[in-house]
């Protein structure tokens, strides 16, 4: 029973350890999906994370020490993504030419429940619409051969032209 004792005690230490370590990488298990990061990078623009790591919340930390979040990784990975750069998302497909809507509405909710206000903001107000630009140019070919070489003659100049996205 002494034993059982002792390894109670060196998991509790080892459990206030991690939890009161600012200088070490933090481990979290979000849904099926593990993380490592440090606790500045998750505190930096989350209210969520700033509140849970000084002790204002119930503690999420496991008895291995690993923080375990009860949400989406799949999505988190993009919160996680945020935090680390403060770079907005880009979830546009060239190929398409369209957003992807749906993975913004799932990151809208994560940034609400982790209070990161924002990111938030920017997927409310759709600010992503203005970071793309997509440009559309009609030309009209004079011949085959202009158009098999991709020539336009635009105000008397010849332009070489060829179709493609770009950025």
């Amino acid at each position: 029973m002494r034993e059982r004792h002792n390894e109670d005690e060196h998991a509790q230490d080892e459990l206030s350890q991690t939890s009161s370590n600012k200088d070490g990488p933090i481990h979290l298990q979000v849904g099926e999906y593990n993380f490592t990061t440090w606790e500045k990078t998750l505190t930096d623009e989350s209210a969520f994370f700033a509140a849970m790591f000084s002790s204002r919340r119930k503690n999420y930390t496991t008895p291995n020490g690993v923080v375990y979040l009860d949400a989406d990784g799949w999505v988190f990975k993009d919160v996680l993504a945020y935090l680390r750069t403060g770079n907005f998302p880009l979830f546009f497909d060239a190929a398409t030419n369209s957003f992807d809507y749906a993975r913004y509405q799932n990151l809208l909710g994560e940034a609400k429940d982790f209070e990161i206000r924002r990111l938030e903001q920017w997927i409310e107000q759709q600010r992503y619409l203005d970071a793309v630009e997509v440009l559309h140019q009609k030309c009209t070919f004079d011949n085959e051969e202009e158009l098999a070489q991709g020539v336009i003659r635009a105000a008397g100049n010849i332009v070489v032209s060829s179709s493609g996205w770009g950025t």
